[in-house]
């Protein structure tokens, strides 16, 4: 009957139904009967929608007609799943100490100045742009969030241990007006007596909340603090044994921590916080859930982009973006074997831990315990090697391998895509490899490098939205070059 009622209701009702349905709702209903497949066929919107879905991207901001943002998405679509980037450009890379890629902006600098390069899309029609900060106190490190107009600076002390975490305008380097008044983040950390040098930073944004990761090279000395930045707040406050850190979902965040005594074997571990519930943790770190990895490790390190809430500035023109649903998640570990260093990089989908940190009914509260043989199914395990300073391999469902490939005696560069529709619709020669995980569904393909790539002595690759990222360095690794393969 549904057929029947629906054939006899006029056609801009029909489509509007449609329009507020899901993926699988649509593929259903242009399978029930003739007419809802010419319906939803011939409705630019509804295979807009269509697409959109299929490909892992959100609507944007753009005054586009849904007909050309159909064709640019299309056309996106097809660029990606064959490789085929459209513009190659090269440029000398700035011996400058900063360095920082997100959101489809590259940055660097040091002293007191930082340079801005928004990576163009020709066939998401973003334009270039390039525009320079100067502020007055030294930078020791930053991170940022176009979408957001925020850019978050660590003011370096020349004298006194103090530290200062400033939030500015990333358009305008001005103190930023949704910010605390004092335009700083409110910090108790002490450097003590080690040298400004002997401290790393690791910055990340996700809506509301900031975080940065103090580490002590020198000491092993760690600190994660995470903020709420538009009122101050400190939201969580993890000071030991913090190796790494990134958001999970809207409310979550991951921590890597090496040691958890509470569990067998002193094996290394992924914590769940919740940001919703404020709290301290001095001695032994306990979340609302702890993920054990499969081995005891002295360094480990988390990666993934974009955050749960980036999105574009309202002043994009792009017609669409990735979706921030779903997110590769970059784990390695470095750990001994037969008192040899050994490295191991796992890939995961956000999607597949957030099942469980649903309630698990332990009345005592204690953190729920995931031993590594029940979730390691989730885990793609990949020959990636010891993590460098470039560790922006992973966007979106999206990773790079940080080195060239040879097939035939041509440098190529390889890409696996996890997105799970994404991975349906590749070609049978291109599916998967031999050490893929059964349970998860990856793509794998190779792209061709340019002429100027072809005899470079080293090759870095990185990935953002629409670039692949290529550093070229010379044998001392002083002089560096920077190559964008732009879709």
């Amino acid at each position: 009957m549904a057929p029947l009622v629906l054939a006899s209701l006029p056609l801009e009702i029909v489509l509007r139904f449609l329009e507020l349905s899901d993926l699988n709702s649509l593929i259903t209903c242009r399978q029930v009967c003739r007419a809802l497949q010419t319906a939803i066929d011939g409705s630019s919107l509804l295979q807009y929608h269509i697409l959109m879905a299929a490909t892992g991207v959100h609507d944007g901001n753009s005054e586009l007609t849904v007909s050309e943002k159909l064709a640019k998405l299309k056309a996106y679509d097809e660029a990606w799943q064959n490789g085929l980037w459209t513009e190659h450009t090269q440029s000398p890379m700035p011996q400058n100490p900063l360095w920082e890629l997100y959101g489809g902006i590259s940055a660097s600098g040091g002293d007191r100045m930082l340079t801005f390069k928004q990576l163009p899309s020709r066939l998401r029609g973003i334009e270039a742009r390039e525009w320079e900060l100067t502020f007055d106190f030294v930078i020791r490190d930053f991170g940022l969030d176009a979408s957001q107009d925020l850019l978050v600076v660590v003011e370096r002390f020349t004298e006194g241990p103090l530290c200062r975490v400033h939030l500015r305008q990333l358009s305008t380097g001005q103190p930023h007006p949704l910010g605390p008044t004092s335009g700083q983040l409110p910090i108790n950390k002490l450097l003590g007596e080690t040298w400004w040098y002997d401290w790393t930073y690791s910055i990340r944004v996700s809506g509301d909340y900031v975080g940065v990761l103090f580490s002590n090279d020198d000491g092993g000395e760690t600190e994660l603090y995470i903020w709420n930045w538009r009122t101050g707040a400190v939201q969580l406050l993890v000071a030991s044994e913090t190796q790494a850190y990134t958001f999970l979902g809207d409310i979550y965040v991951l921590v890597g921590v090496l040691h958890r005594p509470v569990l067998e074997e002193d094996k290394s571990s992924l914590i769940v916080y919740n940001l919703l519930e404020p709290r301290v943790v001095n001695d032994t770190p306990q979340g609302i859930c702890t993920f054990q990895l499969p081995k005891p490790a002295f360094e480990l390190d988390i990666t993934a982009d974009p955050a749960p809430q980036w999105s574009p500035p309202a002043e994009s023109v792009a017609p669409f973006f990735v979706a921030h649903t779903d997110r590769l998640i970059a784990v390695n570990i470095q750990f001994r074997q037969r008192w040899q260093p050994r490295t191991r990089t796992y890939l995961l989908r956000s999607q597949d831990l957030l099942p469980y940190l649903l309630p698990s009914g332990d009345p005592t509260g204690q953190t729920r315990i995931i031993p590594w043989e029940d979730w390691k199914h989730a885990c793609q395990r990949v020959e990636h090697g010891r993590w460098t300073s470039w560790t922006c391999f992973v966007y979106g469902m999206r990773y790079v391998s940080p080195r060239p490939v040879v097939m035939d005696g041509v440098r190529m560069v390889r890409i696996l895509d996890f997105h799970p529709l994404r991975t349906r619709r590749a070609s049978p020669g291109q599916d998967g490899d031999e050490r893929t995980n059964k349970r998860l569904r990856v793509s794998a393909k190779v792209v061709a490098l340019p002429r100027a790539l072809q005899k470079a002595e080293t090759i870095d690759f990185m990935i953002s939205e629409d670039t692949i990222v290529a550093i070229e360095s010379d044998v001392s690794g002083v002089e560096r070059s920077i190559h964008l393969l732009t879709f």
